[in-house]
């Protein structure tokens, strides 16, 4: 209860009764008195002051003392996002019940940020965005945030493009300039520039998982599969791993719903979207089997795909004590001369 009354205290809307009072009881009774006190305050300070009850009331029946947040910093955060930058109040809240952590920043961070941000062409909306999706950001240095942003702007241009990319893949804007670069330039190999924006935007972990991984899946898609990269583009083809790609066309052609592409005669297939980016439900109703049955399937496939590496293994394995026993005669042949 203790903290309860401190936190009471530094609203200056302190009761006695409410320090024997449950958490939910004091929330209440709290934000009751607030609606009391309201006629006595101007209007701004009276919303204002049930904006910071709100959200630090919640933030307290939610963690308690799990977290060592600084509610004073919460206090001057939530009235220069809410009352300076005009940012949704609901908004607000929910970025500390998710990150309460962020109390610890001063008000003085989060100006530098934000500011840096909007005159970068970033709404407050968006802001909320990429803070709420990489808190990480308020940790850094204007000047590391822009190393990146000069990288993003050379590339996916100014205005709805990069706004949409950063929405999507904030963490761009905490990522080593140099990765960036090198990723755009594998992906200029495989697609266009316009087609590397929408896929920033649709699958931003194509921006940061293995390169090996990316490519194997394009591979699979278009010489296993045979469909063309308009597909990937349609779909989620990135987010998904690729045993989960491999799991569903080689369920769908064994039963018959996808058949193998022959240029010379007409075939309707599912979609690539329709083959990976379904759910369990939606997928085994299109292929005609039961939950149970594609459950049994997919432990069927783990094996045989585990069957298939090790014979993949065992392979390499006796090549290379081939090539090692050949080397070992010549040696011998060239001793005994």
């Amino acid at each position: 209860m203790g903290q309860i009354a401190k936190i009471l205290r530094l609203l200056s809307v302190t009761t006695p009764i409410l320090c024997h009072s449950s958490p939910r009881m004091v929330a209440t009774r709290f934000i009751s008195v607030g609606k009391q006190k309201r006629n006595d305050l101007p209007m701004s300070q009276s919303m204002k002051s049930d904006v910071h009850a709100d959200i630090i009331v919640k933030i307290q029946l939610k963690h308690g003392t799990k977290y060592d947040f600084s509610l004073d910093h919460v206090k001057d955060v939530a009235n220069y996002l809410i009352n300076k930058c005009e940012a949704d109040s609901d908004r607000v809240t929910a970025m500390f019940l998710l990150h309460p952590t962020l109390g610890n920043v001063r008000e003085t961070k989060w100006r530098e940020i934000v500011n840096f941000l909007q005159e970068n062409g970033l709404p407050v909306s968006i802001i909320m965005d990429v803070v709420m999706k990489c808190p990480q950001i308020l940790k850094l240095k204007v000047s590391q945030i822009e190393s990146s942003l000069d990288v993003l702007r050379e590339e996916f241009m100014v205005g709805s493009n990069l706004v949409n990319v950063l929405q999507s893949a904030p963490l761009l804007l905490i990522t080593d300039p140099k990765h960036i670069r090198r990723r755009i330039v594998q992906l200029k190999s495989l697609f266009t520039q316009n087609d590397i924006v929408h896929l920033t935007i649709t699958s931003p972990n194509v921006m940061f998982d293995d390169w090996d991984d990316v490519e194997q899946k394009v591979c699979y898609v278009v010489h296993k599969i045979r469909l063309d990269q308009k597909q990937i583009l349609e779909s989620c083809l990135f987010i998904h791993p690729l045993k989960h790609i491999e799991m569903r066309h080689q369920l769908m052609s064994r039963t018959g719903l996808f058949r193998k592409i022959n240029p010379k005669k007409r075939i309707s297939n599912p979609s690539l979207t329709k083959m990976v980016d379904t759910t369990t439900e939606e997928f085994a109703a299109a292929v005609g089997i039961t939950l149970e049955e594609y459950e049994v399937f997919e432990r069927m496939f783990e094996v045989e795909s585990e069957r298939y590496k090790k014979h993949i293994r065992d392979d390499l394995t006796d090549d290379e004590n081939e090539d090692n026993e050949s080397e070992d005669d010549d040696i011998d042949g060239e001793s005994y001369k």
